[in-house]
Parts: structure tokens; sequence; C-alpha cells
């Protein structure tokens, strides 16, 4: 069960004839990035059938490349939703003082993570409820007898 998207490389990209960096991304925006050398547009659909990377993790490396802070590429329409049809491609304008630039990804909450976290949540709930009843058990052997507000402060 490899987790691809918490992988981290080291891309050199060659934004113009003068200006060449080395870009610190993660495993998907290394894969997105490396399509523009066979390349120069792609759109949102193509680059998805190319990479086969699933739609919400090609959304957050495509759009965290594409952010108005970072700007290594350029996105047409420029806005924060992504269709099939969108476009991208390698931004000529780029410039950052530094040779070796970390590039962040977006934290985007889909509505199957809350699910998920849901589902945790109950789970930790479920362990914890175990763990107190082994601790009142534990007390309990120790004591023999005790009033209710005597355990309470016990276990807390």
């Amino acid at each position: 069960n490899f987790q691809m998207d918490k992988g981290k490389a080291d891309v050199s990209v060659q934004f113009n004839a003068k200006v060449k960096k080395i870009l610190v991304v993660s495993t998907y925006q290394m894969l997105v990035l490396l399509l523009f050398n066979n390349k120069t547009t792609w759109t949102f659909k193509e680059m998805q059938d190319a990479t086969s990377i699933p739609k919400e993790d090609l959304q957050v490396a495509a759009l965290s490349m594409a952010h108005p802070k970072v700007k290594i590429m350029r996105k047409a329409p420029n806005t924060k939703d992504i269709q099939d049809s969108h476009k991208f491609q390698i931004n000529p304008k780029y410039t950052n003082p530094r040779a070796k630039i970390p590039i962040p990804t977006l934290n985007i909450k889909s509505k199957n993570s809350s699910e998920q976290d849901d589902k945790n949540m109950e789970a930790i709930y479920r362990l914890r409820r175990h763990q107190m009843d082994a601790a009142i058990v534990r007390i309990m052997k120790a004591r023999k007898t005790l009033k209710h507000p005597d355990l309470v402060t016990e276990v807390v």
C-alpha cells in the first residue's frame, strides 16, 4: 500500500533560455513536470490520461504549481477550480533568486476525507474506551473498594 504522493524529488526545469532551476517537488508534481518534456501545453484531461494519477491528487499537484505565490506553471483560465479542458504550460517568465526551490503542495480537503476522519475518530474512541476500562480494572484490583468520585479522579 504505497503512498505515491508522499515522496520528494529534485527536478531540473528549464523555464526559458536563461533560467534553469532545481525544484523540490512531490512525486505527482514531478510526473506532471516531466510531461512538459514532450509538449509545451497540456489540458487537464490529457495530463490525467498520460499519468494515470487519481483526479483529486492531480488537481492538488497541478494547482499547487499554478498557485499565484509559486507560479511555475500557467493555467488558462486562471481560476481555483479545474475542468478537463483547462490548459497548463510552464511559465517562461518564472524568476526566483534561489537555485533550489521547494514547491509546497496544497492542502485541499475533500468530502471523502471528512468521512474518513469520522471513521478514524470512531476507531480512536473505541480504542480509548478499552484503555479506560483497563485502567478502571487495574485501579479496582489494587484498591478492592472505592467510591465513584474517587475512582473518577484516579482514572483521570
